[in-house]
């Protein structure tokens, strides 16, 4: 049964139904025949199933259960990976600094054994996961150059690997590192990579978010409104195949966009979207950025006294989370139309 769970993670995407149902079952025998190592597949599994449907508080949970099943079995691989979870479970939540804790303890694992092949059954590489989820924690937190130093290792692994789901994740990991930071060209450059990788390989979710961010990229070097109608054509695509899978982000993206072709209402309508709406109320990671958003918006079009006070919640929340980047942000518009805080 994990052998069947990897392919279709690859294939579709870890939030896919069938991928809980797959891991669930194999949850099941594993603990009936006390076998430890395919137990920790099993959970590790429906930990990528939790996360990619956005249930962080069961993927907290199934994350403290792979640490106890890889002390167990005492493999520095798993040990690397049950920290990553550990650590990718509280970053989408928000939890930055305890995020970033998590996965530095799992990259000095995998420094201490830096020629670790890919566990079996894994659909990704471990150590390229948790760089590149600690490379955009990094990064919004403000540690520009840690992100990069990150991503680099990770781009570097996955071309030593010559394991295509896994230099796919590394790319996508890029991309949006350099999203966060707002380096349009780094955007671009490693959105095209991905979306060849995945075209060359079949990877459909690393596809369209390619095209998300090649979108973005191209929004800031060139026409906004083409990369607009390029986007809303891909994602009505995607919608139509694939449901809500990733879709948030991607409305978020093409609201930042939207906002680059000055169309503050569409910003404003896009933010409203009920997709993202349901997600901000457990993925915090980019909220401040949406709130940020949604205030230029509102300035905009006129509503000053709504703008400025949404610009102060998000301002609060980039404060909490230590998310530097979405700060500066904030700083910048308000130092550009407001004149400061």
């Amino acid at each position: 049964l994990l052998k069947l769970g990897s392919p279709l993670v690859a294939t579709r995407s870890f939030a896919d139904p069938e991928v809980a149902v797959i891991y669930d079952r194999a949850r099941a025998i594993s603990r009936a025949t006390g076998e430890h190592r395919a137990m920790f597949g099993a959970v590790r599994g429906l930990w990528q199933a939790a996360i990619g449907r956005s249930d962080y508080a069961s993927g907290s949970e199934l994350a403290d259960e792979l640490v106890a099943l890889a002390a167990v079995v005492d493999d520095p691989g798993l040990e690397l990976e049950a920290h990553r979870a550990v650590g990718n479970a509280v970053f989408w939540s928000g939890q930055f600094e305890k995020a970033r804790k998590s996965m530095e303890y799992a990259v000095s694992v995998a420094d201490v054994h830096p020629d670790a092949p890919l566990p079996q059954g894994f659909s990704q590489d471990p150590e390229i996961a948790n760089r590149g989820i600690l490379a955009w924690t990094l990064a919004s937190m403000g540690h520009l150059r840690a992100a990069a130093e990150h991503i680099d290792a990770a781009l570097d692994r996955g071309g030593a690997l010559h394991h295509p789901f896994s230099m796919a994740y590394a790319l996508g990991a890029a991309m949006w590192t350099y999203f966060i930071i707002r380096d349009e060209t780094a955007t671009e450059d490693f959105a095209n990579q991905l979306v060849h990788i995945s075209d060359e390989h079949g990877f459909p979710y690393f596809h369209i978010a390619g095209v998300t961010g090649r979108a973005w990229g191209r929004a800031n070097t060139g026409s906004p409104v083409e990369a607009l109608d390029e986007l809303r054509d891909a994602l009505a695509d995607w919608r139509s195949s694939n449901g809500t899978i990733g879709m948030a982000m991607f409305l978020y993206v093409q609201a930042e966009i939207e906002a680059l072709a000055g169309r503050p209402e569409q910003v404003l309508k896009t933010l409203l979207h009920p997709i993202l709406q349901g997600r901000l109320k457990v993925e915090q990671w980019y909220r401040a950025d949406v709130i940020r958003l949604r205030s230029e918006a509102q300035w905009q079009l006129g509503d000053l006294e709504t703008a400025t006070a949404s610009m102060r919640s998000a301002r609060r929340l980039a404060t909490e989370q230590s998310a530097r980047m979405a700060s500066l942000r904030i700083a910048c518009f308000e130092a550009r139309e407001l004149g400061g805080p």
